[in-house]
């Protein structure tokens, strides 16, 4: 999973662009939006395998690990699940339980 760097390099951007290094924030930032992507089309592959966690769609299932704050105990997801699921939630400014 590549949101735990995703957000560093997001950190780090933004202490670049703080000491006038523009150009190179802004390029942080377009490979930190990179590796978000990657993490959002492996959840995806990942819900797909699991069956949308039993529901009809994808977009159930997206919006159940937003809806629900212990979505992981409630399907019993595997633990490569839990860690997309968690970066899809903390990427919509919601916790992690």
């Amino acid at each position: 999973m590549f949101s735990k760097l995703a957000y560093k390099l997001d950190e780090i951007s933004a202490s670049l662009e703080e000491r006038g290094f523009k150009k190179e924030a802004e390029e942080l930032d377009v490979l930190a939006n990179t590796l978000e992507k990657l993490d959002m089309d492996r959840l995806r592959e990942k819900l797909k395998e699991e069956g949308y966690l039993g529901l009809d769609t994808m977009g159930e299932a997206l919006g159940e690990i937003l809806k629900d704050k212990d979505w992981k105990k409630r399907w019993d997801v595997d633990e490569e699940l839990a860690g997309l699921g968690d970066a899809y939630r903390k990427s919509k400014g919601l916790p992690i339980v």
